[in-house]
């Protein structure tokens, strides 16, 4: 019993410090609230992965967002930046 719950603890604090990167402390939170005490080994480790398959699609999302959010960002910026230059082209070409 002990070993299991050992086991679990390892495998909650190894899920917390992986490779998910910048995981969002709510997340980690609410995967610390499970309870392996109870449970046999696979079970667990089934549960594990599958929690630690959806923070990494959580992040995978929102990393996907930020990407969008720059990428929209960079073709306001060279749209502004063609403006301003038109701009003044046109106001060279009237001195």
């Amino acid at each position: 019993m002990m070993k299991k719950k050992l086991i679990g603890g390892l495998i909650i604090a190894t899920m917390a410090f992986s490779g998910a990167g910048a995981a969002s402390a709510a997340n980690i939170s609410s995967l610390n609230r499970v309870d392996l005490s109870n449970m046999d080994i696979e079970t667990a480790l089934q549960l594990v992965q599958s929690q630690r398959s959806q923070l990494l699609d959580s992040q995978l999302k929102n990393q996907n967002l930020s990407n969008k959010r720059n990428e929209a960002f960079d073709v306001m910026t060279n749209f502004l930046k063609k403006m301003q230059d038109s701009r003044s082209s046109i106001i060279g070409n009237m001195r």
